[in-house]
């Protein structure tokens, strides 16, 4: 190999492992979002359905869906489908302990915006959100 080649080479190595470190070097976004409770209506542009009932499934400390819009008179059950004990808490209210396969349900009358999480671990994966929107 010619000296040439050999310096080129060795340049674009050079780069090559300049740009990859810039890259795994850039500080991580925080893509969770910090909501603070707030009991009013907030508006949707998307068409809910009238009063009906919805399931959060509770798996893997985490709640499915984490996003959740019913229209105002719905009921939701929660549903732990996980191994582990756990509980819906909405800062004054909530399920108290479900224990696996055990389900709790609650009728939102008024339009709201909810934060919960579950009271017995309280993991950033165990926060969810519910908007409760007009009928």
């Amino acid at each position: 190999m010619k000296p040439l080649e050999r310096n080129l080479l060795i340049a674009v190595a050079i780069i090559v492992v300049l740009v990859a470190a810039i890259v795994l070097l850039q500080p991580q976004q925080d893509s969770r979002k910090e909501v603070v409770y707030a009991p009013t209506a907030v508006a949707t542009s998307t068409p809910v359905p009238a009063a009906q009932e919805f399931f959060v499934y509770i798996r893997k400390y985490a709640f499915e869906p984490e996003n959740l819009t019913v229209p105002a008179g719905s009921k939701v059950t929660w549903v732990n489908e996980d191994d582990e004990t756990h509980s819906i808490d909405f800062g004054d209210d909530g399920s108290g302990e479900l224990v696996p396969n055990q389900e709790y349900s609650q009728v939102f009358d008024l339009p709201a915006y909810y934060e919960y999480s579950c009271g017995v671990h309280g993991y950033t994966s165990e926060t969810a959100y519910l908007n409760v929107v007009p009928a």
